[in-house]
This record gives C-alpha cells, structure tokens and sequence, in this order.
C-alpha cells in the first residue's frame, strides 16, 4: 500500500488491482463518508496510525457497497457490523476482534485471515480464489481442527506451528501454495493429495524444512523454490 494524506483523510495510492481506497479515519468519519461517495471509491481500510480508532464496525453502513476491506493492528470488541456488506470481494481483518462468521461473504474471491478459532463458515466462500491465513498456531500443531475454504485455488500460510502438511484438508483444486516463516515445518508431505492440480510451490524461512524433494515428481509443477533455492 501507498497510503497519503489528502484533504484531512489518507488515500492507497498503489495500484491495488481495480480497487481504489479510502482510510477511515474515526474523528473524521463524516469527511470520509463524503469524499468516499463523491470520488466513488469501492474500497475501505484502517489502521491506528491513519486514524482508526473505532471499537467497532458501525460505520459500515455508510461504506455497505465496498469491495475491498483491509483492516491491520486493530482492537474490537464488535464486528457486526461487518455483515451489513453487500459483496465485498476482497477481505482482510487483522488484529484483536471476536470470531466472524463467514456465511455473510459468500462473495469474497481473496480473503486474508488472521486464525481465530472460534470462526466459522468458511466453506461458504465458494467463490473464493485466494486464501492467505496468519499465525495459525494451535496446540495440536496441524489442521485438524481448521477447515480450509475448498474452492481457494491459491493458498498462502504465514506464521503457522504445523511440522507437515498431512492434516491438510478440504481444498479441492489446489493450483498454488506458500509457507513462509513457519520455523516448525519439517515435510511437506501431505501436498501429494494435489500433485495432479499443483503448478506452484513457494518455501521461505522454513528452517527445518527437509523433506521436500518429492514435490518435483508433481505431473503438472511448473514452479518450485524452497528457501530460496529454485528447484524448477
């Protein structure tokens, strides 16, 4: 993102793929819903650093036709307010807040969750295409408590504990997978369930990773970088 200030409010300047953005900033809401209606933007985002000090989502009522939400390093207590969105497409909410239910965004294609155990419906997104989930780090150590989205074609892990990836679960078409600073990961068995659909595979800052090789047996990968080291 390329966030500036401009008339009172901060403004993406990046090219974010045909969403144009507006931070809401909470002491100035009535400027941000103006200049959002005027200027027609289809996008919202909001961080304490621009502004954003909201304890919960009320204010999307004025913003209900977005399609692009982003929220990062936030704390709320209620996030009801979120399900008055109409069809948002893309999604992401991270910081402290109560589980989501998902049910109410059977419209995203791209959606970056930050795990919270107690969310639910993800399988409800059956339009969804890319899928990145942060800090997923239950004691188990696996999935085998989450259910994945199983229409997500790409999927990105950040910051999980798992040591494999056979617990694994729910994806259909898997095209594309990255792991990155899971310092847990040891194999990653488990992708075979998707040799037939796999084109891309991404490691980075997985120390432990050793078991891997494998992969490159896949009929259909066309990309495979581990560690920085370019298998294919």
């Amino acid at each position: 993102m390329l966030i500036v200030p401009e008339e009172e409010v901060y403004i993406d300047k990046e090219d974010q793929d045909g969403y144009k953005s507006i931070g809401i900033v909470t002491e100035k809401l009535d400027i941000c819903i103006q200049k959002y209606k005027q200027e027609n933007f289809n996008g919202i985002f909001g961080h304490p650093n621009f502004g954003f000090k909201n304890e919960d989502f009320g204010f999307i009522k004025d913003f209900k036709e977005a399609k692009r939400i982003w929220f990062w390093d936030i704390n709320v207590s209620d996030v009801s307010g979120l399900y008055t969105l109409e069809n948002p497409e893309y999604f992401g909410v991270m910081g402290k807040r109560p589980m989501l239910d998902f049910f109410h965004f059977a419209s995203l294609k791209t959606l970056v969750l930050e795990w919270n155990s107690k969310d639910r419906n993800l399988q409800t997104c059956k339009n969804l295409e890319l899928f990145n989930l942060w800090n997923h780090k239950p004691k188990e150590k696996s999935f085998i408590n989450f259910n994945f989205p199983n229409a997500a074609k790409e999927v990105g892990l950040y910051w999980t504990n798992i040591e494999d990836l056979t617990t694994m679960n729910g994806l259909r078409g898997l095209n594309k997978i990255s792991i990155e600073r899971s310092r847990n990961l040891k194999s990653l068995r488990g992708l075979e369930k998707y040799s037939n659909s796999l084109e891309s595979i991404f490691i980075d800052t997985c120390g432990k990773l050793t078991d891997y090789t494998f992969v490159l047996e896949f009929p259909n990968l066309k990309s495979a970088t581990i560690n920085r080291v370019k298998l294919k």
